[in-house]
């Protein structure tokens, strides 16, 4: 789908044209909310920098921060949801901010004129009867989701087994006080596997790019068919986090996008495609 050696090669390039200083003095931290849609009207609440309430696809903002380090923790959110994720958009930046979903806080390290985002993402709380089924599925027959008898199993499940990737064409956009570059990502095609967990509410993709650990997606909830994943590393030196968003339509057919939003010296990159999965077996 797309491999950190690729994306690193063309940000590296693009990068070395564009190395110019941005010299305001202040940022600004924002916190995302990403919760199923069902939850839209929900109240997720924050304390500290940025703090506020936000619903379900909503943020909060704090601007005019002076450089350095500043916390935001959650502190309420929906009782039938649970933070799975937080990550933020500077990993290019030499001091990265962070985000930890065990304890529910993201740290934003702020570089003067920064502007740095951090998604907390949220899905459904799976029941105690479906926790207790965490078995894998045996060999599958779709949409079976697992193998448990007691498991509360998503509505839908990929096939277990071998699938077949095609990236369609995806662009690099750069931004930044130089101009923007805009660089396309041409179309191709990679084969790979996919393994069902825990009743479908988990799917771990592998060999779906050369050099990409296993891709784990996890279901935003029980009936949408939705899974939200990333895959985080570095590459000559480069860290990145690469989103991936997958919508099930079939137990054999699956529509994904991905992005990635990395920012150094002032210029703003998004890396952006679309692809489809196909299952590849009997």
């Amino acid at each position: 789908m797309m491999s950190f050696s690729k994306f690193s090669i063309v940000l590296l390039a693009i990068l070395s044209f564009h190395a110019v200083a941005v010299a305001q003095q202040t940022g600004e931290a924002i916190v995302e909310v990403e919760a199923p849609a069902t939850y839209g009207a929900g109240s997720f609440t924050f304390e500290g920098t940025p703090a506020g309430t936000a619903a379900g696809g909503g943020s909060v903002a704090a601007a005019n921060l002076a450089p350095g380090r500043h916390e935001s923790r959650l502190i309420a959110s929906p009782p039938d949801l649970q933070l799975v994720d937080i990550s933020c958009d500077d990993v290019l930046s030499t001091t990265p901010s962070t985000g930890d979903a065990a304890s529910g806080i993201a740290g934003f390290n702020i570089d003067a004129g920064e502007t740095v985002s951090c998604i907390f993402v949220f899905s459904a709380v799976i029941s105690q009867s479906s926790s207790s089924g965490t078995g894998e599925p045996g060999s599958g027959s779709p949409g079976s989701g697992g193998g448990d008898v007691d498991c509360d199993a998503t509505a839908i499940a990929p096939v277990q087994g071998p699938w077949s990737v095609s990236n369609h064409t995806g662009r690099m956009v750069c931004n930044g006080p130089a101009g923007t570059m805009d660089m396309p990502l041409k179309a191709s095609t990679e084969d790979g596997t996919i393994k069902v967990k825990n009743c479908g509410w988990t799917i771990v993709g592998t060999g779906m790019a050369d050099d990409t650990a296993p891709l784990e997606m996890h279901a935003v909830d029980r009936d949408s068919g939705r899974y939200l994943g990333e895959v985080g590393g570095s590459q000559d030196g480069i860290p990145m986090t690469i989103k991936f968003d997958w919508a099930l339509r079939s137990e054999t057919w699956i529509e994904g996008s991905l992005s990635s939003t990395v920012s150094q010296q002032g210029m703003t990159c998004t890396m952006s495609r679309s692809f489809e999965l196909r299952y590849a077996g009997n």
